[in-house]
């Protein structure tokens, strides 16, 4: 085992934005300079799969794997970066629930959508 010197969990919006924001993530480790070492993304059954990229994916001695989260449209996810046999979790918040049926809703341009807009009568 090789000592991780990032933290072995990695947390990040439904965005694709970590709590520190941006998309990507860094995890460094520390091994033998002759030692070499492999870089696997695992998805768990029913989470999806390709939302993770990881580079590079071997390697020998020291390392630092960088990684990109996509943004997520559905439920919260995760999966993880095995890194010569230890876990990194990578978890995903999911996307907000859709607001009720007739609810208000104004576009960028300032138009009111017409579930919330009664007819001959001024936006509800």
């Amino acid at each position: 085992n090789y000592p991780l010197q990032s933290a072995t969990t990695q947390s990040f919006n439904r965005d694709g934005s970590n709590k520190a924001g941006g998309s990507t993530g860094l995890v460094r480790f520390l091994t033998n300079l002759t030692c070499g070492w492999t870089v696997a993304v695992v998805y768990p059954p029913g989470q999806g799969s390709g939302w993770v990229t990881a580079a590079p994916l071997l390697g020998n001695g020291n390392g630092a794997i960088s990684f990109t989260v996509s943004a997520n449209p559905g439920a919260a996810r995760q999966a993880a970066l095995v890194i010569a046999g230890q876990n990194v979790a990578i978890l995903q918040d999911g996307a907000p629930p859709a607001p009720p049926a007739g609810t208000p809703a104004i576009s960028a341009g300032g138009v009111v959508n017409a579930a919330s807009y009664a007819s001959g009568g001024p936006p509800n």
